[in-house]
C-alpha cells in the first residue's frame, strides 16, 4: 500500500495586506506532493508551527504585540473554529486513504486528492448557481467590505465559518431558499450542541443568518417565507452601569501624584502611570456625561464641537447626532485644549484596561453575579464591579443616571440615538433599583 501522510504549513511566502499567510495542506503519497488550499489566512503570531495549529493570545500578549492590527486578532473562539476546521480536512482525509486500504485498491497522490475534493466538491454540491446561502454570504461581504464596520464584517465572518462547518457536519450544501423555520431550529441545536455555544451566542449567530436572507429578499431573491417565524426568546442581559456615588468616585479620585500601578497582580505585569489614567479617566468621564462610544469618541473632532454641542455622524449608524455639552464634558474638553484632537487617543484595548483600573481605585468593587445559559445549563459566576467595567459602560451609564435624574426618556433616545423602545426598555429595571434606594434614603 501507498506511504501516505499530511501536514499544515503556515506559508509565510505569501501574505494578504493585513500581514496573514494561507495556510496550506500538503499531501505526500509515496514521494508525490500536492498542496491544497485551506481557506484559512493568518498572521504568524496565532500559528503553533510545532503543533500545527492556530493559537491564542490573551490581551498582554497582543499588548505587547503592537504591531499585530486589530482586524486580524482572533477570540478564543474563532481559534477553536479555525482548528475545528483544520481537524475536520485532515479527518476526511485520512477517511478518504483508509477508503483505498479497505478497498485494496493502490492509490497516488492525485487519486487521494480527487476523493478527498469529492467530500466538498461532489457530496457537498456546488450550487453557486441555484444560490447557496455560503456563496451568497461570501459575495456579499466581499461587495460591502468596504461599508460594513468592523465589527458587524467579523460577526458576518463568523457567521460564514460557522455554517461552513454546519454544512460539511451534514455533508451537504444549503440553498438560500431551503433555510426555513426547521433550519433554523436545526442551526441553533447544532451551534448550542456541538459547538457548545452560551444561548445568548447562538441567537446573535441566528440573527445575523435572519438579517442577511432579509436582506437577500429585499433583493428580490427566493427565500422560504417561514424563517421569520423561528424565534428565540433573548436572555435579559445585565446593564453593568455606575450609580451616581460610584460615578462621584471615579470624578472625584485623586490621580495627580506621580506614580505608577501593575496593570495586574502577576510578578512580571507591566505598569502605567497614574497620569495615563487620568487621561483614561477623563475619556470616560466624557462618554459618562455624552452617551458617546467608543467609535464616536475616538473618531472626534474639533470641527463637530460648536456653540456647546456635539454634532457628528455617529460610526454605526451612519446617522446624523447632536448632543449639548454639560459643563463637566466642557471642564474635560478644556483641559486637553493644546491637543489636535478634542480628547486624548488611546486604543479601545488599552482604555478598557485602564478604566478597570480606575474603577478598582475609586473602591467600585460591588459583587455582581452574572448568569448565562448553554441550553438548559445555568453558568453563574460573580465578579467585582471594576472587572466588569468598560468604555461603554460610560454610555450605559449616561442612559441610567440621566433616567435616575427624572430626565425624559425620548429626551435621552435622541441624544443617544436608540431607535429601539425595546432596546432602551431593559435600562429601566436598574433605574427602579436606584429609584428605590433614593425614596428609601429619602423617607427613611
Amino acid at each position: 500500500m501507498a506511504l501516505f501522510t499530511s501536514n499544515f504549513i503556515l506559508r509565510k511566502d505569501k501574505q494578504n495586506s493585513l500581514g496573514e499567510h494561507p495556510i496550506i495542506l500538503t499531501i505526500y503519497v509515496s514521494n508525490q506532493m500536492r498542496k491544497l488550499s485551506t481557506g484559512i489566512n493568518l498572521r504568524a503570531e496565532f500559528w503553533d508551527t510545532e503543533n500545527k495549529a492556530a493559537v491564542f493570545l490573551n490581551k498582554k500578549i497582543i499588548k505587547e504585540s503592537p504591531q499585530i492590527p486589530p482586524k486580524t486578532v482572533l477570540t478564543s473562539d474563532e481559534v477553536n473554529e479555525i482548528n475545528d476546521t483544520l481537524n475536520t480536512l485532515r479527518k476526511t482525509l485520512s477517511e478518504k486513504a483508509k477508503q483505498f486500504e479497505l478497498e485494496k485498491v493502490p492509490f497516488d497522490v492525485d487519486m487521494l486528492v480527487d476523493r478527498y475534493k469529492s467530500a466538498f466538491d461532489t457530496k457537498i454540491q456546488k450550487v453557486e448557481d441555484k444560490q447557496s446561502f455560503s456563496h451568497y454570504l461570501s459575495n456579499y461581504l466581499s461587495d460591502n467590505g468596504n461599508i460594513l464596520n468592523n465589527n458587524t464584517a467579523k460577526g458576518y465572518r463568523s457567521l460564514l465559518t460557522h455554517f461552513n462547518d454546519f454544512e460539511r457536519s451534514r455533508g451537504f450544501s444549503v440553498e438560500l431558499k431551503n433555510i426555513d423555520f426547521l433550519f433554523m431550529q436545526s442551526f441553533y441545536n447544532y451551534l448550542i450542541g456541538t459547538k457548545k455555544h452560551l444561548n445568548v451566542t447562538a441567537e446573535r449567530q441566528i440573527s445575523k443568518l435572519k438579517a442577511i436572507i432579509n436582506y437577500a429578499r429585499k433583493q428580490g431573491l427566493e427565500v422560504s417565507s417561514s424563517y421569520r417565524d423561528y424565534t428565540i426568546k433573548k436572555e435579559e442581559m445585565e446593564v453593568i452601569a455606575l450609580n451616581e456615588t460610584e460615578f462621584q468616585n471615579i470624578v472625584k479620585l485623586d490621580l495627580t501624584a506621580k506614580k505608577v500601578i501593575k496593570l495586574d497582580d502577576t510578578e512580571t505585569s507591566k505598569t502605567v502611570s497614574y497620569a495615563t489614567l487620568d487621561k483614561a479617566r477623563d475619556i470616560f468621564i466624557f462618554s459618562c456625561m455624552t452617551g458617546l462610544r467608543y467609535s464616536d469618541l475616538s473618531a472626534l473632532k474639533r470641527e463637530n464641537i460648536k456653540n456647546d454641542f456635539i454634532t457628528l455622524i455617529v460610526t454605526k449608524t451612519k446617522t446624523p447626532q447632536q448632543i449639548p455639552l454639560m459643563s463637566k464634558a466642557k471642564e474635560v474638553l478644556s483641559k486637553y485644549a493644546e491637543l489636535i484632537t478634542p480628547l486624548p487617543v488611546i486604543s479601545n484595548q488599552k482604555l478598557n484596561i485602564y478604566i478597570k483600573l480606575v474603577a478598582k481605585l475609586a473602591n467600585v468593587t460591588e459583587p455582581i453575579q452574572i448568569k448565562r445559559w448553554s441550553g438548559k445549563k445555568e453558568i453563574s459566576n460573580t465578579y467585582p464591579k471594576h472587572d466588569l467595567i468598560s468604555v461603554h459602560t460610560g454610555r450605559k451609564t449616561f442612559v441610567t443616571l440621566s433616567l435616575a435624574k427624572g430626565m425624559n426618556t425620548e429626551l435621552i433616545m435622541n441624544i443617544t440615538g436608540h431607535k429601539s423602545y425595546p432596546s432602551f426598555k431593559r435600562y429601566l429595571n436598574i433605574t427602579r433599583t436606584q429609584t428605590k434606594d433614593a425614596l428609601l434614603k429619602a423617607w427613611e
